[in-house]
Parts: structure tokens; sequence; C-alpha cells
């Protein structure tokens, strides 16, 4: 009968812990939900973070420029070929 007991005890903290852990969890996302939601609408975020689309023509336009850079490299390592003796 102890044994049951005892079981049943830790059953019950068992539960009650996983449901302050599920409710945690729970804020959390919807916490995350509502950033996501303001930053694809283009409004800062809470922490006064740049919106999504800001975020988003920032990195095409460093990948822009990446693909630039690779292409005047290539070129300049084409033309030092050319003139390193053979």
């Amino acid at each position: 009968m102890r044994e049951l007991s005892d079981k049943v005890e830790k059953l019950s903290k068992d539960y009650l812990s996983a449901s302050k852990e599920n409710a945690k969890l729970k804020r959390l996302l919807h916490s995350a939900e509502a950033m996501i939601s303001g930053l694809s609408k283009g409004i800062p975020a809470r922490s006064g973070g740049t919106g999504f689309q800001e975020l988003t023509r920032q990195v095409e336009k460093m990948r822009h420029e990446r693909k630039l850079i690779k292409e005047k490299v290539g070129k300049m390592s084409h033309a030092l070929e050319k003139l390193q003796p053979k």
C-alpha cells in the first residue's frame, strides 16, 4: 500500500511539474508568434529591432555585393594568370 501511495505522489508531482512546464512553453510560443507576426508585417519587434522586410532587403543587398566582389576577384585572378610567366 505504501509503494502505491509513493507512486501516486511521485506521479502527481511529475504531473504538476509537466503542467507548469507546458504553461511556460505555451507562453513562450505565443510570445514568439506575436514577434513573428509583427516582423512579417514590417512592424518593428518589441525589442525595437528592424522589421522583417528591411532585413530581407539588407540580406539581398549583401548577396548582390558578394556576387559583384566574386566577379571582380575572378576577373583579377584571370588577368594575373595572363601576366604570370609560364
